[in-house]
Formats: structure tokens, C-alpha cells, sequence
């Protein structure tokens, strides 16, 4: 059965700290997009990992990436949703819509998306690996990715990263980064899409039952 249409008014006048936080956001998601992970690679296919068990052999896992230079870029562009300081920062914008619209059809839209969110960046690795008593989750992959690797140079995190690799499997480490943060960028899109014509002030927003 096809859902109609839900329209939303927005009552609520935004503060101009609100409404940079929502421009910037919108701007950082057009880059998300156009990054060459969402623009040419096919993540639904061609991001997998395989994990198989042989009494001879042992464990073996192997993963399907993307180049490690289209990597970089995703994560270039995605690390505006996720750093706390940044005015783009998701859980921010989150916040910013529901308190604006003050409607359950919103509320339950964009606890949807934080729920996708978190649940792609903070829950618990499904083999119960653990290092120093803690579970191993894209949040933490993340964040020694993304100080050791990618952005900084922390040689306390270096150290960190390749025990985990070794343990993982860096190919395995890279999918488990990979995979969650495509799944949070879905939801990063999904708000951008529900705000993306939105106008300041009393701007209508018109929303697909079927998001959720």
C-alpha cells in the first residue's frame, strides 16, 4: 500500500546559530555524496566480508574494499557528522529538527535515524572480541583509524591499532570501519534528504511515511 505524504510545519524560528549548524550540515552532506564511495562504488555489493572456519586450515577471513584512497575521502568527508565540535555534527542537526518541528511524526522519523546512527557506530562487534576487557566497535576502530592512519599520527594508537589488526585481520579491521561508517552516512543522507529544502523561518517540509 502506497503512504501519503506527511506535511510538517516547522513553528519554531530558528536562531542564527541554529541555522548555520543546518546549512553547514546540508553542504557537508552535497560533499558526502559526491565522493566517489557514494558517486562510482556500489558499498550495497561490493563491501563484504567472509569469514570461514577449516579444520585444516584454521579461520581464515577476507573482505571486498574499496581503494584505500577512496577510503580517505569518505572518511574526509564524514568525520562533519561525527566530531562533536562540529557545527554539522549529527546528533546535533538531530536535535535542532526535533526540538523545531515539536511533532511525534518527526520525533519518531529522527530517533529512526539516531537509532541507524548509533547503532552502526557503537554497537558491539558480533564475535565478542575483546582487548584489555573492552568490546571492539566501530567507534573505537574509528577513532585509532582515524588518529593512527588517516589524520594523525599517534604513535600510542599506532601501537593500539596494529595489535587489534592482528588479532582482526587489517583487511577485516578496514571492513568493520568501512561498513559502519557507510551505514551511519545512510543515515547522515536520510536527515539530509527530510531538510534539504527547508527555509528559515516557518518552512514546510513535506515527509514519506515510508522512511520509516
Amino acid at each position: 500500500m502506497e503512504l501519503k505524504p506527511v506535511e510538517i510545519t516547522f513553528s519554531y524560528v530558528f536562531n542564527a546559530k541554529d541555522w548555520r549548524a543546518i546549512n553547514i550540515f546540508r553542504k557537508k552532506t552535497v560533499e558526502l555524496l559526491q565522493t566517489r564511495f557514494f558517486s562510482d562504488f556500489d558499498a550495497d555489493t561490493n563491501l563484504k566480508a567472509k569469514i570461514e572456519y577449516d579444520k585444516k586450515k584454521g579461520l581464515s577471513i577476507t573482505a571486498d574494499l574499496p581503494s584505500e584512497a577512496l577510503l580517505k575521502e569518505l572518511y574526509m568527508a564524514f568525520r562533519f557528522f561525527y566530531l562533536h565540535k562540529e557545527p554539522s555534527n549529527f546528533n546535533r542537526i538531530s536535535k535542532i529538527i526535533k526540538r523545531a518541528a515539536n511533532n511525534e511524526f518527526v520525533n519518531r522519523f529522527v530517533n529512526h535515524l539516531k537509532d541507524q546512527w548509533s547503532g552502526a557506530l557503537f554497537r558491539n562487534n558480533v564475535f565478542g572480541i575483546g582487548i584489555d576487557n573492552q568490546e571492539i566497535n566501530a567507534k573505537r576502530l574509528l577513532d585509532l583509524w582515524f588518529n593512527a592512519h588517516y589524520f594523525h599520527s599517534d604513535e600510542r594508537k599506532e601501537g593500539e591499532l596494529e595489535f587489534i589488526n592482528s588479532i582482526l585481520t587489517t583487511d577485516f579491521s578496514i571492513f568493520m570501519l568501512a561498513n559502519s561508517v557507510f551505514e551511519a552516512s545512510n543515515a547522515v543522507i536520510r536527515l539530509y534528504e527530510s531538510i534539504a529544502n527547508l527555509e528559515n523561518p516557518g518552512a514546510k517540509k513535506t515527509h514519506n511515511e515510508s522512511a520509516l
